[in-house]
């Protein structure tokens, strides 16, 4: 079996040797037009990003998440204030379980039962380049925008939460979803 980091770093020397050196001058930067920026929640968190929720144990960090989810794909306020949107959502759970998800999701919601949410738990999930290109496959074919991994310690494969290099090889693999 193959050490989890010469996978990450093999899946790293191939983005590597890829021919992107390409400067572009100034005049062609100004001269480029840009979309608008597109919000997950307005002004708070972009849609084409990654963006990690961190705090201590037991601070609520899965409900906010899941609650800026429903908001996100309900076009809801989050927090009364920023508005949220999102055509649909995939989260990746090896933390809660679908029992305590469905808990959550009832405690949030109105009863809707057709959100467009999909939930993988419990899998074993690892952050690997097969595996982000199964997740990037699902999510362009049930069109959805953002993906949940919660939480993010459980994904790592091996790789040491602590070590910047180990953490950069991981965001090179995430990069490919957004």
């Amino acid at each position: 079996m193959s050490d989890p980091r010469d996978l990450i770093e093999k899946a790293e020397m191939e983005n590597i040797e890829k021919d992107n050196f390409c400067p572009i001058s100034h005049a062609d930067l100004m001269k480029t037009e840009f979309p608008p920026l597109e919000w997950l929640a307005q002004d708070l968190i972009p849609s084409e990003a990654i963006t990690i929720i961190s705090g201590n144990p037991e601070t609520y960090k899965s409900w906010l998440v899941m609650d800026l989810i429903i908001k996100s794909v309900s076009n809801g306020l989050l927090f009364d204030k920023f508005k949220a949107q999102s055509q649909g959502c995939l989260i990746v759970d090896e933390e809660n379980g679908l029992r305590l998800l469905q808990e959550r999701t009832k405690a949030l919601t109105s009863g809707e039962d057709n959100l467009p949410i999909h939930y993988l738990s419990y899998s074993g999930t690892k952050i690997t380049k097969e595996y982000i290109d199964k997740i990037l496959l699902f999510c362009q074919e049930k069109n959805l925008n953002a993906v949940v991994f919660d939480s993010f310690v459980r994904f790592l494969n091996g790789a040491d939460e602590n070590s910047s290099s180990d953490i950069s090889r991981i965001f090179s693999l995430l990069k490919i979803l957004v």
